[in-house]
């Protein structure tokens, strides 16, 4: 984020980030490697990157959505050469738009933030914790 409260930069640095990772998956489809394979490595290598640490900054504007969306664009061309559509091409990898991924990435990160800190507060009846004493 820079001083004016705006995420270009985190977007740029994403996006810049994750094309350089796209050089990989082009390297595999020349070798012919299997089009679930490069999927595989498209979601281990690539995905994170343009995920990584979205309940943060999940609220961006459209125009930056949409530039992060252009990664995975290249990237579901470069594994399906020729989908009729991006949608298409979303069904083939069973994946879903990254704007629809980040809402439910920001649902499991505050489900998992709403659970009780630590599992053993709610093995011990609540008043046994009243005569506990700290030395």
């Amino acid at each position: 984020m820079t001083n004016d409260l705006k995420w270009n930069c985190n977007v740029d640095h994403t996006f810049k980030q994750a094309c350089k990772k796209l050089y990989s998956l082009r390297v595999l489809c020349r070798a012919r490697v299997c089009q679930p394979n490069i999927l595989r490595i498209y979601l281990s290598s690539v995905r994170p990157v343009l995920e990584y640490a979205v309940p943060v900054w999940q609220d961006i504007s459209t125009y930056l959505s949409e530039a992060i969306e252009r990664v995975q664009k290249r990237a579901l061309n470069i594994i399906y050469p020729k989908p009729e559509s991006y949608a298409h091409a979303l069904q083939l990898g069973t994946l879903d738009r990254l704007d629809v991924s980040r809402v439910h990435l920001c649902y499991k990160y505050m489900a998992k933030k709403s659970l009780p800190a630590t599992p053993c507060i709610t093995c011990f009846p609540a008043h046994s914790w009243t005569c506990l004493t700290i030395p």
